[in-house]
């Protein structure tokens, strides 16, 4: 009998420590998560900006909890200031921004990268001054799931999923510029 009653205890209390295990693993998953969408630092961004598309005419990346602003340089002047050993020619500089419509796929992409990478990101703005236009695009990651009728999930697992359709293709690049960029 004492025998049986301690099988029972032992089984129970391997139950219970079983539980108990399981529970942590689910608090640990939830810590992860939450420090996977927890808000991204100046440093991670100033990391990753040259990364993005057109990286090196970005002349400030600012965090704000979930939201982050880029801001490109000013002009040719204001480029060969923040990088005085790069050698470009004010041609060469605007031949980056034009050729290919790199200004416009940059556009499109930063934001979208940005928030691709960063899980804590919720909305970015980006202001290019180009010539004597300023191009402005601010998107939450909300208008972009709900314009590209996916979820970024689906970008993180395959970015072509994204940028074939709208940073590749004229015309989905043209109607993602059309619905969110501001030019003034």
């Amino acid at each position: 009998m004492k025998l049986k009653l301690l099988s029972i205890l032992l089984i129970a209390l391997f139950a219970w420590s079983c539980n108990q295990t399981g529970d942590n693993a689910d608090e640990n998953t939830t810590d992860s998560l939450t420090t996977e969408a927890a808000a991204v630092t100046a440093e991670e961004l100033i990391a990753f900006q040259s990364e993005l598309r057109m990286g090196t005419f970005i002349k400030q990346i600012d965090p704000a909890g979930t939201e982050v602003k880029v801001f490109f340089v000013e002009n040719y002047a204001d480029f060969t200031t923040a990088n005085p050993i790069g050698g470009l020619t004010e041609e060469q500089y605007f031949d980056n921004y034009e050729k290919n419509a790199n200004y416009e796929k940059a556009l499109v992409e930063i934001p979208v990268e940005l928030m691709r990478k960063f899980n804590g990101i919720e909305k970015v703005t980006v202001k290019m001054p180009l010539r004597d236009k300023v191009y402005t695009i601010s998107v939450t990651r909300a208008e972009i799931e709900t314009f590209t009728k996916m979820k970024f999930a689906d970008f993180f697992e395959d970015w072509s999923k994204f940028s074939d359709p709208f940073i590749l293709d004229d015309a989905g690049r043209k109607s993602f510029i059309d619905k969110f960029v501001k030019i003034q």
